[in-house]
């Protein structure tokens, strides 16, 4: 197993970076701000300023309004470093609640949702309406200019429509063909179209819906979406945020958590039946995007306080690093 001081800039590998009780909403610095800290982290300012990072927000971390403005607090600051971020959200909770609201049932296969003519409605108002909007809004409310769109804008990402595929179903322990719906697979991104969004002096924030050439929008998994972007726009990190605190052996024991995982384990840890459920496609699109020229893969936890932080701005982190070998 490799250690983080491989790969980190090994400086002042001990000290934690902490900018505590700073609200950016009411400037005000607490008395229990650690200076030396701030000066530690400089040299990892100097090195990312001018990068680009790729956030992927999971959809139940945007359920919670202050999980939500602590990470966005986060993204601020390191947009106010002069990193260039980009945002991509999913979902599928609100999704799934607004359709039964209004009478429709989500139906899902081994775990796989399958949407529906009625349930990429839904979609477009969840995904491209609520949550897109107030992300976008808890952003701008921090002083960052902010503006939301989805897959679809500016015909960012070319997708068509996923063909039936043969999966194992494990409400029959059997194996049978499945047609998921109105979900794409990506076909390609328009990195004219991204190289433009990059260029304006805000920050992106994209929901999971794309179009097929036919002009019809389909659901896409967050976590996909989120590694073709930051391959096409050559990021340095693709930053995965959930609710664990990263890859662990048991979720329930701490102590289990992978700090620096390679491509080579992370493949073979793909085939553990001990990761499933939303780890499996994380892990998936990771190695989709290392393979693809991004430098880390972060998964990490979007509850914790600072948590993007520490896995920034020192060598230990506080989630997974995954890095190609």
């Amino acid at each position: 197993m490799k250690l983080r001081t491989d790969f980190g800039l090994k400086l002042h590998s001990s000290t934690p970076f902490l900018i505590l009780d700073i609200n950016m909403t009411s400037p005000h610095i607490s008395s229990v701000v650690d200076f030396s800290s701030i000066r530690s982290a400089f040299p990892y300012i100097k090195t990312f300023r001018g990068k680009r990072f790729v956030f992927k927000i999971g959809g139940e971390l945007c359920e919670n309004k202050a999980t939500l403005n602590q990470i966005m607090e986060q993204i601020a600051l390191l947009s106010l470093f002069g990193i260039k971020v980009l945002v991509v959200h999913g979902g599928g909770k609100h999704a799934t609640e607004l359709g039964e609201k209004l009478g429709y049932r989500s139906a899902f296969v081994s775990g796989r949702r399958v949407t529906s003519e009625e349930m990429i409605e839904v979609a477009k108002m969840s995904f491209a309406g609520v949550l897109n909007s107030d992300l976008v809004a808890t952003m701008n409310a921090l002083g960052i200019s902010a503006f939301g769109i989805s897959g679809a804008d500016f015909g960012l990402v070319k997708a068509h429509r996923r063909p039936p595929v043969v999966i194992h179903d494990d409400r029959v322990n059997a194996e049978r063909e499945v047609d998921f719906g109105f979900v794409a697979d990506v076909d390609g991104v328009n990195s004219e179209a991204l190289e433009s969004l990059l260029m304006l002096d805000s920050v992106a924030i994209v929901a999971s819906l794309v179009a097929d050439a036919e002009g019809n929008i389909l659901n896409i998994n967050a976590d996909t979406l989120a590694s073709e972007l930051a391959i096409s726009m050559k990021a340095s990190k693709l930053i995965q945020l959930t609710g664990v605190d990263g890859v662990m052996g048991d979720v329930n024991d701490p102590g289990t958590l992978m700090s620096v995982l390679t491509v080579a384990e992370t493949e073979k840890l793909l085939k553990d039946p001990s990761i499933s459920g939303g780890m499996i496609p994380k892990l998936k699109n990771a190695v989709n995007a290392l393979t693809g020229g991004v430098n880390q893969v972060h998964i990490i936890s979007g509850t914790k306080h600072d948590a993007i932080l520490q896995e920034i701005f020192t060598n230990e982190g506080s989630g997974t690093m995954i890095v190609r070998e």
